[in-house]
């Protein structure tokens, strides 16, 4: 017999997240509940991704352009300007979204608006940033307008001059 606090059972080790048990809380077993969140993996739209990404990144407290810049560039391995593949899919498991080898090329292919198999800043800020609200448009125009002195819908250096 074990001293009193003492218990004659091994210790289990394992570092494992995820729980040892075959039955959840809830009754239903492990391997149902990741059959299930595979399957809703898979039924996830291309928007479903972004905004999944984009509500991810907010939460770390990445929300406006210098911190999305140092993102990128924390991401960017080899200081090309740009991101791989291989880089994106780095950072998605890094910062531990719970996608899919499918759903990262998907995102990425999304990301990757001119189609050339890299990601620069620009897309990448568009893809996180999302469209402008109407209230931005409005203003962006404006501004626009009132840049724009010759009425041409050309900014050029007579019209800064103007200014």
């Amino acid at each position: 017999m074990a001293p009193y606090g003492v218990s004659n059972v091994p210790t289990d080790y394992t570092t494992s997240q995820r729980p040892q048990t075959s039955q959840s809380s809830y009754g239903r077993g492990r391997t149902e509940q990741i059959g299930s969140q595979r399957q809703q993996q898979s039924s996830r739209t291309d928007d479903n991704l972004i905004n999944i990404f984009r509500e991810k990144v907010a939460a770390r407290g990445t929300r406006g352009i210098f911190s999305l810049a140092r993102l990128f560039g924390i991401i960017d391995d080899n200081n090309s300007g740009t991101l791989s593949l291989d880089e994106f899919a780095k950072v998605i498991n890094d910062l531990r979204f719970d996608f899919n080898n499918d759903e990262i090329q998907r995102l990425f292919a999304k990301f990757d608006t001119n189609r050339n198999g890299i990601i620069d800043y620009d897309e990448f800020l568009r893809a996180v940033r999302g469209p402008m609200n109407q209230n931005r448009v409005y203003w962006v125009k404006e501004a626009f307008k009132k840049l724009d002195t010759d009425g041409s819908g050309i900014i050029n250096l007579q019209d800064l001059r103007g200014l």
